[in-house]
């Protein structure tokens, strides 16, 4: 959601991104179609397996343990637009700022997956990154341990911190396990 953002539709990849890319063409989902393919990358022989396409946007969930260095040798495979999702904690600011200007100078975009505990502590850098190719999510962390109840509260408290920041950037509201908006059982 955010400023001039239609809803996109993400589907996340399965173990083999080029047969999900497949079953996505099914004609069952054409009232649907996927927008944003999301695909786990772990490692840097992952990146090597990208699937080629325009059909679709990718996205790749980095793992933190993933280099800088990995993605800038294989910038070749990443068309312009391609999403980089990594998840940055409260002492990750030279990584946020290292990842935001990779992503600007290669026409990518970086969407920063931010704990709620991480909100204060970078706020500076998020100040000095502004919005451009940025994408703002909340990481998979479970909330409980930062004493947000649940998370449609960190959302609220992402969009009130971007907010109060100045940033008009988009903010991806995820639903995994632990991101999910739902109510409780």
């Amino acid at each position: 959601i955010g400023p001039e953002q239609p809803p996109r539709v993400v589907v996340r990849s399965g173990p083999d991104p080029v047969a999900t890319l497949a079953q996505l063409d099914n004609a069952r989902l054409q009232d649907t179609p996927p927008e944003v393919l999301l695909i786990p990358v772990n490692s840097a022989a992952e990146l090597d397996r990208l699937p080629q396409t325009r059909a679709v946007t990718l996205a790749l969930e980095l793992a933190a343990s993933l280099p800088l260095a990995n993605l800038q040798a294989h910038t070749t495979r990443l068309p312009a637009g391609t999403i980089l999702v990594r998840e940055f904690g409260p002492a990750d600011a030279d990584a946020l700022n290292a990842f935001a200007a990779f992503a600007r100078s290669h026409a990518l975009v970086l969407a920063a997956a931010l704990h709620p505990d991480a909100f204060a502590p970078l706020s500076p850098t998020l100040r000095q990154l502004g919005d451009n190719h940025q994408i703002f999510t909340l990481s998979g962390i479970r909330f409980p341990q930062s004493g947000i109840a649940h998370a449609l509260g960190a959302y609220r408290l992402l969009a009130e911190t971007l907010r109060a920041l100045g940033s008009t950037a988009p903010i991806w509201i995820r639903n995994t396990t632990a991101t999910a908006v739902r109510s409780d059982p």
